[in-house]
């Protein structure tokens, strides 16, 4: 390249520029293989690469990926300050503010969740994303009627978010408001009937109103759906148990046991126990 541009009167890159162009490659690369690293659901790799990046030059792509990778590798406070850099960059930027808010939802900072929830509807009143989001952090702090009011309004904003629909007709048993909740039970079955969110739903919807029949063909659809639900068999097991099917409780709770071969037994029990009570099938 150098004789050719000196043939026909170019001029040769600079050392300056030379460096430049080479760190532009080597960027380009390490955000190639970090990307790469990152959906091979390899996160340390990921983080090496975005973190050896960052030193060439400042990127917000790259924090936003860094903030994920971290996420990934169960990094909670590293994602917190990646996503922190970003929200001062992007104060406008909603889905940094809730994917914040998720990181606070895993950590059960529930305060810290509602908060920046709360400045993100500062920003957009009319998030439904948010709403349900903020729902989340309200059922978290035990405010049921606050956090049922956001999915309200989330569902008044959008009729079709079915997450927010599921969540609130969990809420919404629990608070004793029965018809509200199966009114959001049926909606859901009639746009999503073999969604195994949806069944286990309405099993343990009908389990609650003590429907044991009814909550057992909910449960075997469940599992027509995915044979390796852990949930419906042991919650199965506790109708079986119930109506003094001994033989099916056992083999109900060998299959559970089956799906996770390290599980604790006794836990596998309690929650069991819990079937036959009012366990909380809708936490969130």
């Amino acid at each position: 390249m150098g004789f050719f541009k000196s043939l026909f009167g170019g001029q040769q890159e600079s050392p300056e520029e030379q460096k430049h162009n080479e760190e532009a490659r080597q960027f380009d690369v390490l955000k190639f293989d970090g990307v790469k690293a990152l959906r091979l659901r390899q996160p340390d790799h990921a983080i090496l690469c975005f973190d050896n990046a960052l030193k060439l030059h400042e990127d917000l792509e790259i924090r936003d990926y860094l903030s994920q990778a971290y996420i990934m590798n169960n990094d909670m406070a590293s994602a917190l300050e990646q996503l922190d850099i970003l929200t001062k960059a992007e104060p406008e930027n909603i889905d940094i503010r809730l994917r914040t808010a998720h990181v606070h939802f895993m950590n059960e900072d529930y305060e810290a969740m509602a908060t920046v929830c709360e400045e993100a509807l500062a920003i957009d009143t009319e998030n439904p994303s948010t709403l349900s989001m903020l729902a989340r952090a309200k059922h978290g702090q035990g405010k049921t009627d606050e956090a049922i009011e956001a999915l309200d309004k989330a569902i008044s904003i959008n009729e079709d978010f079915g997450e927010a629909r599921l969540m609130r007709a969990g809420m919404l048993m629990r608070a004793g408001r029965t018809e509200e909740a199966e009114a959001d039970a049926q909606w859901l079955l009639d746009a999503a009937p073999e969604s195994e969110d949806v069944l286990l739903l309405c099993a343990r919807m009908a389990t609650m109103k003590g429907h044991d029949d009814e909550a057992a063909a909910y449960y075997n659809k469940v599992l027509e759906e995915n044979p390796f639900c852990q949930d419906a068999f042991v919650e199965r097991a506790a109708i079986r148990k119930r109506q003094g099917d001994e033989a099916g409780y056992a083999d109900d709770m060998a299959a559970a046991r089956e799906m996770n071969p390290e599980s604790d037994g006794e836990d596998l029990e309690r929650k069991v126990q819990e079937a036959f009570s009012t366990f909380n099938p809708f936490a969130q």
